[in-house]
């Protein structure tokens, strides 16, 4: 049997005592009887000293005395995760004028502090139970035609130690040579009688200037996308606009499209005839 400070017992030939203070400190009894009835009686004295204690970093207690506590105690040396950096490699699949079998793949890198060698859980366009941080690891390959994908990463040992959607967007181009294509067109609401038309271009390894429909746009190198407003349009004049991208110094790297406005106001409708009978 056991005594000890603040009115401290217990029983058992072996004890253990976690998440100690320095109010435990004191005398320790213990009391041990042999089955011949024969009494053992001894004491330790037992000193605390919260100056020699290292701060645990999970109890929730300022173990260290320093009025930190748990993570926000630079002792403990917690995960930290400053910067999911994201990166593509685009996978030509091996038809230039055909998007639908490129793909991209994307690398990541876990960047900020202790966060080397510590396991993490990737979760929302993948599901990967483990990459570890530090290194750059792949997380998958997506289809070029996939817009946008999304990652959460989280420690598997401090569930603080998380960044949440963490985003990368397609390519959308992936080719050695120039290319330039039209993705999207849409147009605004009518106004005062004009509306303007946004043109969504995908584009690779440009040189020179981008041109769509005598608009120039300078664009940086490599591949991507870019939103073009053309405009102002007349609502009832310019129902169906032809679209041309093409870069001025590679002439040969030229697409053409046309966008078929729906009919924007009532100025535009179809006439009705009505025929009725004379009384």
């Amino acid at each position: 049997t056991w005594k000890g400070p603040l009115g401290y017992t217990a029983s058992g030939a072996e004890q253990e005592l976690r998440w100690v203070g320095a109010m435990q400190s004191g005398w320790y009894y213990a009391c041990g009887e042999a089955p011949s009835g024969c009494l053992v009686t001894d004491s330790v004295e037992v000193i605390i000293n919260l100056d020699n204690c290292a701060e645990i970093c999970d109890n929730g207690i300022d173990d260290d005395g320093d009025g930190l506590v748990d993570c926000d105690d630079p002792d403990c040396g917690c995960c930290t995760l400053a910067e999911a950096r994201l990166r593509t490699v685009c996978l030509d699949g091996g038809t230039p004028t055909d998007l639908s079998d490129d793909r991209y793949a994307v690398y990541v890198t876990l960047l900020g502090d202790n966060v080397a060698g510590q396991a993490f859980s990737v979760s929302g366009s993948v599901e990967l139970p483990r990459i570890y941080g530090g290194d750059e690891l792949l997380l998958g390959e997506f289809a070029s035609r996939t817009p946008q994908v999304s990652f959460d990463f989280a420690s598997l040992s401090d569930p603080n130690c998380r960044l949440d959607d963490q985003t990368v967007a397609s390519p959308g181009v992936c080719s050695d040579e120039c290319d330039v294509r039209i993705l999207s067109s849409e147009a605004s609401e009518c106004a005062d009688g004009q509306f303007e038309l946004t043109v969504v271009i995908a584009y690779a390894n440009p040189s020179g200037m981008l041109n769509v429909n005598g608009k120039r746009i300078a664009l940086p190198p490599g591949s991507g996308r870019e939103a073009i407003r053309l405009g102002p349009l007349s609502c009832t004049g310019d129902l169906n606009v032809p679209i041309s991208a093409f870069f001025e110094g590679q002439e040969a790297c030229r697409v053409q499209g046309a966008y078929d406005a729906a009919c924007p106001d009532d100025a535009c409708l179809p006439i009705e005839i009505s025929i009725g009978e004379r009384p």
